[in-house]
């Protein structure tokens, strides 16, 4: 039988070599990919470094700083002297200077945070500078409330915003860095998965090549196969010698060798069916051994980076850092944790934390914490904490579980800043929210919760307390003829005699202004509160000597007992001040205690002024008007103007009921402005109808009287409603000349301009009258009823009747009989001389719809 080969040009030595080559290509191929990947891989992990953890460092920086200027600002509050003071303003506007500089850094710095949120950070710091700048002004004037209050109220919730907003920004720079480092990952894999099917097109290839290389190769191999089974069955097998390669050689030698190949064929064919077996299965390995050292190697390279960073920066923190395991034995501390601690480094690795133990920190709280970090939970709070030299600080502690990932807790971590400074601070801030600045004594609110707890310890122990309310008399005449800051320098001093003469467990307080409060604890009987009463308002009986100059001053005092006067602070507060005024009453440099008809007196003017509010809106005053007649011709002078209340709830209440009520609350403004337009558009219409030269006559109160804008708004009516001003008369007492004389005199002097004139009502009352018709400029005098009334019986009355009227005409005055009710009195009068007179003979008051008949039918005045 004779079997052919294909001739080739190629010998099996170069087609080995072209093997290896691809193989070796392959092999470079993959590793240069390799390499690559892990430089992109670097290459991000420090771009995700420089865009994201930058940020977070710069972040850090500026809450470092804006904690600065915070404390900078609160500092500044508590100091008192002025070069102190302007320093740190000027170190204050540093820390600002460089906080906005290193926020504008961020600002235009790359960053992953929205543009929105950055720009709602510098709008918050905007604010926060601008009541930081606010502080400027107080600070040169060293008006520390001012500054204080700025620091507590104005920027505190300014500060708390910023923060809040930094710490926003911060968490989504984290966010975004985590963000990165995911898409890095996922990038790194995409490209794993790449050069994996790159390898695997890879030996895809070198399979075809070798099947290629084992037809084109081993062909001839298989011919020589056939014959040698030809060989075998038939015995003899003829081959093709002709070419020039070693195949060729071979089949030469074949026919050399044909028996020892027959028997050795197939011993040769299964040896190297398993050798390439292996050389494949090598391969694979030794390509899956590599891709794995250079992925272990790459992750180690960062992870070292990442530790170093983490390392790097815990080292550096300003904020104490402390790692322990879960039985609470300290692993790791960094220098800033020794610090606040105090605690040596070499003391303190292995050892029980002083946080976790017992002995150190109360047990109860020990359990708390390892409670809630053994759910999994975090805890946070401030401690006073002791150091081991036995100093005490305060320290913001933030705890909170280390987990593996199946949720396993392996160790402890926690975070301490010591925070001393700060309660120090906020401590100073409470106590002078709760002092008086010039007395140093509680002030009211203060006052409030002792006498609370005077009262619930009184409560429980069924004892009795007592309450003093202290009025200096005639402070006021102090400040005006002394000055203020002498005023205050009495106040201080009668602080420290009040307090020097009350027992350890009593409270003196400053209430506002010339008041005081005294609280007495354990009081047994009202003699005991009457004894400290007696004792204070003796006490005052000293002079004080004030600068120099000695200052006599007395003191009115009301005292209210608990359970008696009332159950509640607020009750004992106002029973007291009601007896404080009951002392002023009985004549001053007095005490009183609270007794329960000053309360009835109170609820019914309590009753009269709610329901006095409103009533003007209502529509529930009325004006009735009461004729003054000429005493010589009997002709209707005018009218005087007076107010009545038809209350739905109180009925028909008397001017002396509310008046007084009203003028205390205020409400005498707006009413005496009603009464004074109202009377002003009834006498324009009476002028028109009956006697253009009708006037008409309206009492003024002090307070409205003093209003800022009186004169101006009684020329506003009068233009208003066409009434000369020469018809009005403006009525006072002698009440409004007792205070600021100078100011009523200018007044007067402005509404005489206007044209009005001026009356003193109820002369004759007072005890300084005629010095009061010399000094102002009156047009009108009116007597009082009480000398009019009997003078018809009483001598005495009518010589001091009729030395008025000679006087007020003497002066150049009007002079007005007022109370005239029967003809001999009028008659009396008449002999007098009198001007004027009012009273029952003429009308009672009457209302405007029957005071026009009453014109109509006047009838004159006979002998």
């Amino acid at each position: 039988m004779r079997l052919s080969t294909s001739p080739t040009g190629i010998t099996l030595r170069t087609r080995l070599l072209i093997s290896l080559v691809m193989v070796g290509g392959v092999v470079l191929a993959l590793l240069g990919m390799a390499g690559s990947i892990s430089s992109q891989s670097t290459d991000r992990a420090q771009a995700v470094l420089d865009a994201q953890v930058q940020p977070l460092v710069v972040l850090h920086g500026l809450k470092t700083r804006l904690h600065r200027i915070r404390e900078s600002e609160v500092k500044l509050a508590l100091t008192q002297d002025f070069f102190a003071a302007f320093s740190r303003h000027e170190r204050l506007i540093a820390e600002r200077k460089a906080f906005a500089e290193a926020l504008a850094e961020m600002g235009g710095a790359p960053s992953a945070t929205p543009a929105h949120v950055l720009e709602r950070v510098e709008a918050l710091w905007v604010q926060y500078d601008d009541a930081l700048v606010a502080l400027g002004k107080p600070v040169m004037e060293m008006r520390m409330d001012e500054v204080a209050r700025i620091a507590t109220y104005d920027t505190a919730v300014r500060f708390a915003a910023l923060s809040s907003a930094l710490d926003r920004v911060a968490e989504e720079t984290r966010l975004a860095a985590v963000e990165s480092v995911e898409q890095a990952s996922l990038a790194q894999h995409r490209q794993w998965r790449n050069l994996r099917l790159i390898a695997g097109v890879g030996s895809l290839a070198f399979v075809l090549w070798v099947i290629w290389l084992w037809r084109a190769l081993f062909g001839r191999l298989l011919a020589l196969k056939a014959a040698a089974v030809t060989l075998a069955a038939e015995g003899r097998a003829e081959l093709d010698t002709s070419g020039h390669d070693e195949l060729s050689a071979l089949a030469q030698a074949f026919d050399v060798m044909q028996t020892r190949v027959q028997a050795r064929e197939f011993a040769l064919r299964g040896a190297q069916g398993e050798l390439e077996a292996r050389v494949l299965l090598r391969t694979s390995e030794l390509f899956d051994a590599n891709t794995r050292l250079l992925r272990e190697a790459d992750e180690r390279k960062r992870a070292e980076q990442q530790l170093a960073l983490l390392s790097k920066a815990v080292e550096q923190s300003p904020v104490g850092i402390l790692i322990t395991d879960t039985e609470g034995g300290v692993r790791y501390a960094n220098p800033a944790m020794l610090a606040v601690s105090g605690d040596p480094q070499g003391l303190v690795i292995g050892r029980l934390a002083r946080l976790f133990d017992p002995a150190v920190t109360p047990p109860a709280l020990v359990s708390e914490m390892l409670r809630r970090l053994e759910a999994g939970h975090d805890w946070d709070e401030e401690l006073e904490m002791d150091r081991p030299d036995g100093t005490r600080y305060w320290a913001h502690v933030s705890l909170s579980p280390v987990m593996e990932s199946g949720g396993h807790t392996t160790h402890y971590l926690v975070l301490s800043e010591d925070v001393s400074l700060r309660k120090a601070h906020e401590a100073q801030i409470l106590y002078r929210a709760n002092h008086d600045a010039l007395t140093d004594l509680p002030n009211r609110v203060l006052a409030m919760d002792r006498l609370n707890q005077a009262l619930l310890h009184a409560e429980r122990c069924a004892g009795r307390a007592a309450l003093l309310f202290i009025d200096m008399d005639n402070f006021k005449l102090v400040n005006d003829r002394f000055g203020h800051e002498l005023g205050d320098r009495l106040l201080i001093n009668a602080a420290h005699r009040i307090r020097g003469l009350l027992r350890a467990g009593d409270t003196v307080a400053r209430h506002g202004g010339d008041e005081f409060l005294v609280i007495l604890e354990n009081v047994g009987s009202s003699d005991a509160a009457a004894n400290v009463a007696e004792s204070v308002r003796e006490a005052f009986a000293e002079p004080f000597d004030v600068s120099g100059n000695e200052v006599f001053v007395t003191l009115s005092i009301g005292a209210a007992l608990y359970p008696d006067d009332g159950n509640t602070s607020s009750a004992l507060l106002r029973n007291a001040d009601l007896a404080m005024y009951q002392a002023k009453d009985a004549g001053r440099n007095s005490w009183r205690f609270f007794e329960s008809r000053l309360h009835d007196a109170t609820a019914a003017r309590m009753e009269i002024e709610a329901c006095l509010r409103g009533a003007l809106e209502r529509g529930e005053f009325r004006l009735e008007y009461q004729p003054v007649g000429d005493t010589a011709s009997g002709r209707i002078f005018g009218a005087e103007a007076l107010i009545r209340w038809d209350s739905p709830v109180l009925g028909a209440v008397a001017p002396d009921r509310f008046i007084e009520v009203a003028e205390r609350t205020g409400l005498i403004v707006p009413i005496g402005d009603w009464v004074i337009e109202t009377a002003c558009r009834q006498a324009a219409q009476w002028q028109r109808d009956y006697d253009p030269g009708f006037h008409m006559a309206v009492n003024v109160s002090p307070r409205q009287f003093r209003s800022s804008e009186f004169a101006a708004r009684v020329a506003q009516l009068l233009s208003q409603h066409g009434l000369p001003a020469h018809t009005l008369i403006v009525e006072v007492t002698e009440g409004l000349l007792l205070h600021d004389p100078a100011e009523v005199l200018k007044i007067f002097e402005t509404l005489i301009d206007v044209g009005v004139r001026l009356a003193m009502d109820d002369f004759g009352t007072g005890y300084a009258s005629l010095r009061y018709l010399k000094h102002f400029p009156f047009h009108t005098v009116k007597i009082d009823r009480e000398f009019v009334r009997d003078i018809a019986t009483d001598p005495d009355d009518r010589v001091l009747v009729d030395t008025a009227i000679r006087m007020g005409r003497s002066l150049g005055l009007t002079v007005v009989a007022e109370g005239v009710e029967t003809p001999e009195q009028l008659e009396i009068l008449r002999g007098f001389e009198c001007d004027l007179i009012q009273g029952y003979y003429l009308s009672k008051p009457l209302p405007a719809n029957d005071f026009q008949p009453f014109l109509d039918r006047t009838r004159v005045l006979s002998a």
